[in-house]
């Protein structure tokens, strides 16, 4: 359960706020004894950071695509690194060998909620620390942050201009060349900290068709799904380096990787149809 979901729990905030608010900095349950970095705790109690906000923009062509801007609205752990500003979305307990080269060290920022985002310096943010990059990922989409003996992912949401879904799964993440494993857990599942996670054993050429129409499907707002779409399916991809692409599928035919909030990729639904259809066979949150 994220910070975001706790206080739905609790009653503490509004049902389509919950919705609108993305995840938070995700605690990776199927490892214990998982805690967030007591700074970025700290962060995120008391700073108002970023929120993806996506942007309609017209690629070359006929193809349409959205830009990807930070903008203040929920409380997240962040950076800014290179001009973009990165959002923490997942936490390991240890050091993982997916940590790639030191980039250099972000220092504090101190900021109020009311700082406006483009005057914050370059390495500085709320969480603050030694960055690295993420192996095998392109460092304008992730890069980590270690304190302690913890990493902490963190996202970009500032910057991204997406058409593909091609963009970043397969030129950023090159996840069908570096793709091991393939793992997946319902959202009940997921949302309670179940730790049901099962190895994915049906047809490659399902999850095949499925990440080639993930990848040649385009990204929309995430404004424009349907209403009633409802994480579903959370989809672990192991790559060579260690790190887990998660996906998360949404029923009504949506994908999105987890952190990259506010667009979603809407792929063929005929090509993905075969591997939803397995992981509700085996493995359905009802059953």
């Amino acid at each position: 359960m994220n910070e975001i979901e706790a206080l739905d729990a609790m009653g503490g905030i509004a049902p389509e706020l919950v919705n609108e608010a993305g995840e938070s900095v995700r605690k990776v349950k199927r490892l214990p004894g998982l805690l967030i970095a007591a700074g970025f705790c700290a962060a995120v109690l008391v700073c108002t950071a970023v929120f993806a906000v996506v942007k309609p923009h017209k690629g070359p062509g006929t193809d349409a695509g959205v830009s990807i801007d930070a903008d203040r609205k929920f409380l997240y752990p962040f950076f800014k690194y290179e001009g973009r500003i990165y959002e923490g979305c997942e936490a390991f307990p240890n050091v993982r060998d997916f940590v790639g080269e030191t980039l250099g060290t972000i220092e504090h920022a101190n900021i109020d909620e009311n700082f406006p985002l483009e005057e914050l310096e370059d390495m500085t943010g709320v969480a603050h620390g030694e960055v690295c990059a993420v192996k095998g990922v392109d460092p304008k989409l992730m890069l980590c942050m270690r304190r302690g003996s913890e990493v902490t992912v963190f996202t970009c949401s500032s910057g991204l201009r997406l058409v593909r879904g091609s963009d970043v799964f397969e030129d950023m993440m090159h996840i069908k060349e570096a793709g091991k494993g393939i793992s997946y857990e319902s959202q009940a599942s997921f949302r309670v900290g179940n730790n049901e996670v099962y190895e994915y054993d049906g047809d490659e050429a399902y999850f095949n068709a499925f990440i080639d129409a993930v990848c040649e499907g385009e990204w929309i707002p995430k404004k424009e799904m349907d209403r009633d779409a409802y994480r579903w399916w959370n989809v672990y991809i192991r790559l060579e380096s260690g790190y887990e692409a998660h996906l998360v599928y949404y029923r009504g035919g949506y994908v999105k990787l987890y952190g990259l909030d506010g667009a979603a990729v809407k792929p063929d639904p005929e090509r993905i149809k075969p591997f939803i259809e397995y992981l509700d066979s085996e493995h359905a949150p009802d059953k």
